[in-house]
């Protein structure tokens, strides 16, 4: 073991306004070898950073088993060692007094993680929040450190268990794992040769950011080395509607049973979710035989559900209900709303919250039956806050506002996958759904504390996703972690991205981004996107599908293989072509379309006007609630003003069965409901409701 003392220390400063300490020191070893050692601490007047460069070599051949760059011991032998959170992305993200490398989300040995393979690494920082200060440690994760060899070997421990002492250990050390080093050991199974014409040098740079929470640690890492950039696609966005077509149309079809499939060879049923982005195909490619596959499903879905049945979720991650609004029945689809939050309504606590219930025997270990995490209420949040923002409902907007109330007080995401997953471990999926339902609030409401909470839940999921790639890797490049555990304890899920997590994410990312003032959100939203696109089946009787796990460090996708739902949702909305209901509200009045509402404003006499657009030639559907009595008239014009285009208004019939018309409208007086359907003449109608 060699302990090198600095013999020659050094100030300088350089034209970047940079002071440079450089440190260099000498040891000569029993056999007579001269070991060389220069560390170089680069800081700029306000820094909250110091570049840190060691440079070791050798005048004879050596073998090394461990050299010790930068270690933190962070509160060491102070009073206030205690920790407020930890993260380690792709590993640990830790809050209060947890530990990491904890058996609470996996079984040993796989709950060790004190020196992991440097693919399970996520964004390579890791870093400890003390008294409100981060401190830690940022590296580039392709760096060579001789020339040849890339990657360092990271420890982490917090509390620092592995010693046994009172602080939070965080360092980096070479030879690599898993090449010479094995993971969770801090020294070579197989020594490095050290030559003496080959330097090995090892740059980092340590945080000291005196007024920060620590998810400030992934902004230091992308300021130091650069923001994830989307790749380029592998396909444009039409190769990648016929692909997904395909996906939808024969992958996950089931010929005999007329039906679709969530995953290939599951047991099929009626999936309205697919039939609304098969509209959209529809709609941009005019294919007969999409359309005709659209009406199957409508039709089929209808006999054996009744209308109510087009509103349901299937199936689908993302989509929830959408489909009425592009095939109609909106009458039978309020009352599948309604219905389907009345059970999260009763089961919401008096506090707002909703807390763990095993499903089954075999869940209950996952958790103790009763307690409370973010992922056990932001998906019942994020639909009771939709059904108010599309339907105006009021109870469920007050349960949703109660709900969001109480998940103020979680900060990091954990638990909605507990049909699986132990509740407690960090997931990606708790912050899509909590994205989701800040952004359905701050819709509802305009009140930007909720925007400032969606963005706190975008900021938690960042950890979860590569934010590098090996060159041979491109679907390394945003690929989504799931959850910092395991599925029962046994199947780790650490460096295995499970991409519909993150697709599920992405879209939430894209709603929020409307209302960001930058476009970080979209460009994330892209990346994970793309990430899929790379992960997808091209040939063969997978085609058009993703894998559910995309193993051996992002190079073999395992099934289940997914529908391609989440990838074409984003797909779609990344383009602009958001499939989701498109709600405006104007006072207590909300207007909701699979069209595209503009410009809705309520006169002082109660006169509606909108502006919608869609697809020329096809018939939107629209749901309008809070007028509280029917209109004298609805009436509509094209927005267009051509020689080819009357623009004269005219009124819309009201009709008894809109399913039975191409334009007409109807009020639904127990709902307090105005339906209207209008073919477009062209893509922009304008419309005007009178009392």
């Amino acid at each position: 073991k060699i302990q090198f003392v600095p013999e020659d220390i050094q100030l300088v400063g350089n034209s970047l306004g940079e002071s440079i300490v450089i440190l260099t020191g000498e040891h000569k070893d029993v056999d007579g070898v001269n070991w060389n050692l220069q560390v170089q601490l680069i800081l700029t007047e306000n820094t909250k950073r110091i570049k840190v460069s060691y440079r070791l070599s050798v005048d004879k051949e050596r073998e090394l088993v461990a050299f010790r760059g930068t270690e933190i011991y962070a509160g060491h032998k102070s009073s206030r060692e205690k920790k407020t959170a930890a993260l380690f992305p792709g590993l640990e993200f830790l809050e209060g007094d947890e530990a990491s490398s904890n058996v609470r989300d996996a079984a040993p040995p796989l709950n060790n993680k004190l020196v992991p393979h440097p693919y399970k690494i996520t964004v390579p920082v890791m870093a400890a929040e003390i008294q409100k200060s981060v401190v830690g440690i940022a590296w580039d994760p392709l760096q060579c450190w001789d020339g040849a060899s890339q990657h360092l070997s990271a420890v982490f421990a917090s509390p620092n268990w592995y010693h046994q002492e009172r602080n939070h250990l965080m360092g980096l050390f070479l030879p690599t794992v898993p090449d010479w080093v094995d993971e969770n050991k801090l020294v070579a199974k197989n020594p490095y040769q050290l030559k003496p014409e080959c330097e090995i040098t090892m740059d980092c740079e340590i945080i000291a950011d005196g007024n920060a929470t620590i998810l400030k640690a992934i902004s230091h890492w992308t300021s130091a080395y650069g923001a994830p950039q989307p790749l380029d696609p592998p396909r444009d966005d039409e190769e990648e509607l016929l692909l997904s077509r395909h996906g939808f149309m024969h992958t996950v079809w089931d010929e005999e049973k007329r039906q679709s499939r969530h995953c290939v060879d599951w047991e099929s049923r009626n999936e309205p979710g697919f039939a609304t982005l098969l509209w959209y195909d529809y709609l941009i490619k005019k294919s007969e035989e999409v359309k005709q596959r659209v009406v199957e499903i409508a039709e089929k879905t209808i006999a054996e559900s009744d209308a109510g049945g087009l509103a349901s979720r299937g199936s689908c991650h993302i989509l929830s209900g959408e489909f009425p609004f592009y095939y109609g029945h909106l009458d039978a689809a309020i009352g599948y709303y309604e219905a389907e939050v009345q059970p999260i309504l009763e089961s919401q606590a008096e506090d707002g919250s909703w807390s763990f219930q095993p499903s089954s025997e075999k869940t209950q270990n996952l958790g103790k039956a009763g307690d409370v995490v973010l992922g056990t209420c932001a998906a019942n949040a994020l639909k009771l806050l939709k059904h108010a923002r599309i339907t105006g409902n009021k109870t469920s907007l007050e349960a949703g506002k109660k709900a969001l109330s109480f998940m103020d007080r979680f900060s990091v995401p954990r638990g909605a996958q507990t049909w699986e997953c132990p509740l407690y471990e960090p997931d990606i999926l708790a912050a899509a759904h909590a994205i989701g339902a800040y952004v359905e609030a701050h819709e509802v409401f305009g009140n930007k504390t909720y925007l400032k909470r969606a963005e706190h839940w975008a900021e938690t999921g960042l950890p979860f996703l590569y934010h590098w790639h090996l060159p041979d890797r491109p679907g390394m490049q945003f690929a989504s972690i799931p959850v910092f555990g395991t599925t029962f304890y046994t199947h780790s899920w650490i460096g295995v991205p499970v991409q519909w997590n993150g697709l599920v994410y992405a879209y939430y990312l894209q709603r929020l981004n409307r209302h960001a003032q930058d476009e970080k959100w979209q460009q994330v939203a892209e990346g994970i996107t793309v990430s899929a696109m790379y992960q997808q089946w091209t040939e063969g009787e997978l085609k058009g599908t993703y894998p559910d796990g995309f193993y051996g460090f992002c190079t073999e996708g395992k099934g289940p293989h997914l529908n391609p739902e989440d990838i074409m949702v984003n797909v779609y909305t990344l383009s602009g072509l958001d499939p989701g209901v498109k709600t405006a509200i104007a006072g207590s009045i909300h207007l909701s379309s699979g069209a595209t509402p503009q410009d809705f404003t309520v006169s002082r006499s109660g006169e509606l006007k909108w502006t919608l657009n869609y697809a020329e030639n096809e018939s939107s559907h629209t749901l309008i609630m809070g007028c509280q009595q029917p209109p004298s008239q609805v009436r509509s014009q094209s927005a267009e003003i051509n020689d080819d285009t009357d623009n004269s208004a005219f009124d819309i019939p009201q009709v008894d069965n809109l399913e039975e018309v191409t334009s007409g409208w109807r009020y639904v007086p127990e709902k307090d409901a105005i339906l209207i359907k209008q073919i477009h003449i062209a893509a922009e109608m304008q419309f005007q409701l009178l009392k």
